[in-house]
């Protein structure tokens, strides 16, 4: 009778995983008036004592030197005298003003009717504080020049009627605590005055807390006595340069090297840096310019490498970037990850799919007892052949791939089988005698066993079958070179002999086929014997019924276990777990011997 047997292999979970390819960053571009920047507020403190009327006359005309190096600033001067008496503000001069030059003469020279216990720090204090006109800027730079033939309070403080201006560091205080400046860096104090341990003939003290506050800012000072004080106010002009702000805050934080400068549309090669979100100019851009800066930003890690979450079956393994799959990529089993031969391109879709690892099933049992006398097998339609069969530990038949269908593929066996016994066996006598000379014996008793033989098949009589019943057949054969033979299916290896009268027989098999070479001359009857394998046992149940596992807890979770399968000592991976049963697909043989062991961490 016919038989079709119909499975599927299992489809294993199919894993995707996606990624987002970095970029070089996004463009920005951003534009600033140089009126933004370098701002400069100049507090120009000058005594009016009696011995101060040439001392005004030299600084009233140098403008220009106090400008020289910061005239492209956006500038502002007010001037105070160093008697409280004349207020905080005796005119208040600004860059593009008219008459600039003159009013600064104007203010510089206050006369010498100022009182003789010059307040210089005070007057300071309250120049930068000055209600009045309110004329320092929230975001600029500032410097203060106090220019006296005498110390503060006219000698190191002691005759200050205000006890709150006798040091230095009131000074230092409002600068940094009161306004919010950096001292040394974006405020200075500078003098021109009698300094310590130089002669100055026209000097009436020494300045010795000038001196002190020039030190602390990181200021310049020139003599009161030098009859020019040009050289004075060129290296203080050189210095305010240096505290003027010359900072950009873009608005996002620049892939580093990648900002342009543009002043007036002419690029910069150098002299800027960059920290963060804030570009700084070495040289301050000409007054109302235009500095345009492009730079990139938002830049994300270009991937070279992506990790993935599960371990896949490679052989399943596909990568796809922006909708086409991908080739130029390795996997690495160690990392697992997938390395691409060239980064994809920016901000590319990056998909990988592939099945779970998991071992395919490679045996499937028929159902059938009988030995088939046909079997044809298709996957998906398509003819197979590399498949052998086995007998499982339920006795039935079995077929058993060499390489494990595809996931979801359709496995098809049509079975012709018997219904009877089988009394017809397919046997080829190779150079044999006459019929007569066939001899054929039950392999145990010794008994003849009544038989035909035709068309190479051997034919048992009906009368003469008994089930498990082992023939020995004999004949006559010229063996004068190697003698062909058909083996039955199933032979245990190394059970085959062979012998005659004179000795044994040696013996060469290749698939289905036996050779025979004997010592034995034409008409010498060979005697050949062999072992059927019976059935294999493929499933196996694992004992938990053990004291020492009752504490455990792998009753309850057999996942709690590291599962192990050991063929003849050797650990093999061909095997699927369900609960304590346990199926194998790799390679057995009669006598193999498979261990399960179970590890169990210890609580």
């Amino acid at each position: 009778r016919n038989e079709e047997k119909k499975f599927e292999q299992i489809t294993r979970p199919l894993l995707t995983q996606f990624y987002k390819q970095g970029s070089s960053g996004r463009d920005g571009a951003e534009s600033f008036s140089q009126t933004t920047l370098g701002i400069l507020d100049i507090l120009v403190v000058i005594d009016n004592s009696k011995s101060m009327k040439e001392e005004q006359t030299n600084l009233s005309k140098k403008l220009d030197v106090l400008l020289q190096n910061v005239s492209d600033s956006d500038w502002r001067i007010n001037v105070v005298t160093t008697d409280p008496k004349d207020g905080c503000s005796r005119a208040v001069i600004r860059r593009g003003d008219a008459n600039a030059m003159q009013d600064f003469a104007n203010a510089v020279n206050a006369g010498i009717k100022g009182s003789g216990n010059e307040e210089g720090i005070r007057m300071a204090v309250e120049g930068l504080s000055c209600p009045t006109v309110n004329w320092v800027r929230p975001n600029s730079s500032i410097a203060v020049l106090i220019v006296s033939d005498e110390d503060n309070c006219s000698s190191n403080g002691s005759d200050c009627p205000d006890s709150d201006y006798k040091t230095p560091q009131a000074l230092i205080d409002h600068l940094g605590k009161k306004m919010g400046r950096v001292v040394g860096k974006t405020a200075r104090v500078y003098g021109i005055f009698w300094e310590p341990g130089t002669k100055c003939d026209t000097g009436e003290n020494v300045g010795t807390q000038y001196n002190e506050l020039i030190k602390l800012t990181g200021g310049q000072s020139g003599s009161i006595c030098d009859a020019d004080y040009t050289p004075t106010l060129k290296r203080i002009s050189g210095d305010v340069a240096g505290i003027l702000q010359s900072d950009f805050n873009l608005k996002q934080t620049p892939v580093p090297g990648s900002v342009k400068i543009k002043i007036n549309g002419m690029e910069l090669t150098g002299g800027f840096s960059v920290q963060n979100s804030k570009v700084h100019l070495d040289t301050m851009p000409p007054y109302n310019a235009t500095i345009a800066i492009n730079y990139l930003y938002g830049a994300t890690p270009i991937l070279s490498r992506v990790k993935l979450t599960d371990v896949p079956s490679v052989d399943t393994l596909q990568v796809v970037v922006n909708g086409k799959v991908e080739s130029g990529w390795q996997y690495d089993p160690n990392t697992n990850e997938i390395i691409f031969n060239s980064p994809p391109a920016e901000n590319a879709d990056i998909k990988v799919q592939a099945r779970r690892q998991i071992v395919l099933p490679q045996d499937f049992d028929l159902g059938i007892v009988n030995i088939p006398n046909q079997l044809r097998v298709t996957i998906d339609g398509k003819g197979e052949k590399n498949f052998l069969t086995y007998t499982s530990e339920k006795g039935t038949l079995g077929v058993h791939f060499t390489a494990a269908p595809k996931d979801g593929q359709q496995i098809i066996a049509k079975i012709r089988v018997l219904d009877g016994p089988m009394l017809k066996y397919p046997l080829i006598l190779t150079n044999a005698q006459p019929m007569a000379t066939l001899i054929v014996k039950d392999s145990i008793t010794g008994d003849d066993v009544n038989v035909s033989y035709e068309d190479g098949n051997l034919t048992i009589l009906p009368d003469e079958f008994l089930a498990g019943r082992e023939l020995s057949i004999s004949y006559l054969s010229i063996l004068d070179k190697p003698t062909p033979f058909s083996l039955p299916a199933g032979v245990v290896a190394n059970s085959l002999s062979a012998s005659t009268v004179d000795g044994e027989c040696q013996i060469s098999v290749e698939n289905s086929r036996m050779e025979l070479v004997c010592p034995s001359y034409a008409g010498t009857v060979v005697r050949v014997k062999w072992s059927s394998i019976g059935q294999i046992k493929r499933e196996f149940v694992f004992d938990l019924a053990s004291k020492e596992v009752e504490n455990t807890g792998l009753l309850n979770n057999l996942d709690l276990g590291f599962w192990q399968v050991f063929v003849d000592g050797v650990e093999t991976k061909a095997f699927v777990r369900n609960g304590l049963e346990f199926s194998l697909s790799g390679d057995l043989n009669a006598k193999s011997i498979v261990t399960v062991q179970v590890s169990i961490a210890k609580k």
